[in-house]
């Protein structure tokens, strides 16, 4: 703990080991703190406060933990560090920048957002006050110039801890964070229509509108509420609302959309034009 022994700060480090304690204590009875589907595991090594251990599995400790990435790129979960305890990677709020809530981009595999040791909060478990000695546990995944980023299932990169944890290597000589399944990069499936969402990255290369995944168009669709807004399901495929049921006068020729202007053949007809009016000329015999 580099930094704690070179600022000689004996009531920081005090406080670290009380918190520590107390967030081991709150965190070990949560039921949700770790599930048979982790796919992360190994470790990451902190420049002050040591390694950071990604999985129980990596220690055979008793006390299940891990981190999880969802299909959608969402991450979650815990990982333990002996010297500051519990790291989360489920906070979505009160980060120093947005976006707050981890999550990894699985067809590039960049890893973005913030973790945050827990014992950076005034009762060690993450969900209380910041602590007011300056140390509020967070950890940035991304930010100018540096990032955690997976190829294929082999995490690398920094993430940066402030001045307590310093910088935290995902990978080094004999060491590193490892994913299995979702895990790893791997374009994901498209999230159909009407699945749940918070931003576009929820629905892959769908779009995310109202919280609810539409396509966009081109997209499939079976019904106009599953398209973005401004285009209509003709056909089976989203696209753009046609001239001739859009409202607007296209050709200001004072009529609307079919059956009123005489220019649409029907109301899928992109065209409100009026076709061409034969010129008859008589012909002298």
């Amino acid at each position: 703990m580099r930094y704690l022994l070179s600022k000689n700060n004996i009531i920081l480090t005090a406080s670290i080991l009380i918190l520590l304690v107390i967030s081991f204590l709150y965190i070990n009875g949560q039921n949700s703190l770790a599930a048979g589907s982790d796919n992360v595991s190994g470790w990451a090594w902190s420049e002050n406060v040591g390694w950071v251990s990604f999985n129980n599995t990596n220690q055979g400790s008793t006390t299940s933990y891990g981190v999880k990435v969802a299909n959608n790129g969402n991450i979650s979960g815990y990982a333990w560090s002996e010297n500051v305890g519990w790291v989360s990677f489920n906070e979505s709020s009160g980060c120093p920048s947005s976006p707050c809530a981890p999550r990894m981009n699985r067809g590039t595999g960049e890893i973005s957002g913030w973790a945050r040791a827990c014992a950076g909060t005034v009762n060690g478990n993450c969900s209380g006050a910041t602590r007011s000695d300056g140390w509020d546990g967070w950890i940035h995944l991304k930010g100018t110039n540096y990032g955690v980023i997976a190829s294929g299932c082999n995490w690398d990169g920094y993430a940066w801890g402030s001045d307590v944890m310093g910088w935290v290597h995902f990978k080094g000589t004999n060491y590193g964070v490892v994913g299995t399944g979702d895990g790893c990069t791997a374009p994901p499936e498209p999230q159909p229509t009407g699945s749940s969402c918070t931003q576009n990255p929820d629905c892959q290369s769908n779009i995310c509108q109202n919280n609810v995944c539409v396509s966009g168009s081109g997209g499939g669709c079976a019904s106009n509420s599953q398209c973005q807004t401004g285009l209509l399901c003709l056909n089976g495929v989203c696209t753009v609302t046609p001239q001739c049921q859009d409202g607007i006068d296209n050709d200001n020729d004072g009529k609307t959309d079919y059956p009123a202007d005489g220019g649409c053949v029907s109301s899928t007809d992109n065209d409100e034009k009026d076709l061409p009016q034969p010129v008859f000329k008589e012909v002298t015999p």
